[in-house]
């Protein structure tokens, strides 16, 4: 849960510069959503391919390819 307390903009900071990868701070995200949503039913949809597309993003950081703003962030 290392990442939840911290801001949007301090997470995708620590992605673009290569402090964490993408795929960490989504697979976190889903393991807080299954312990959790079970009694809170606040979700209505997850994204089943979300490490997926984090693994992507994580791919064109390390090409120092140009990702959008939000990219590796789960919203």
């Amino acid at each position: 849960m290392k990442y939840l307390n911290q801001s949007l903009l301090e997470v995708r900071d620590q992605i673009l510069a290569r402090k964490v990868k993408s795929v960490d701070v989504v697979s976190e995200s889903l393991n807080r959503i299954q312990k959790l949503d079970k009694d809170l039913n606040s979700f209505v949809a997850v994204n089943d391919k979300a490490l997926e597309s984090a693994e992507l993003v994580d791919q064109k950081i390390e090409k120092g390819e140009k990702v959008g703003p939000l990219a590796g962030i789960p919203i």
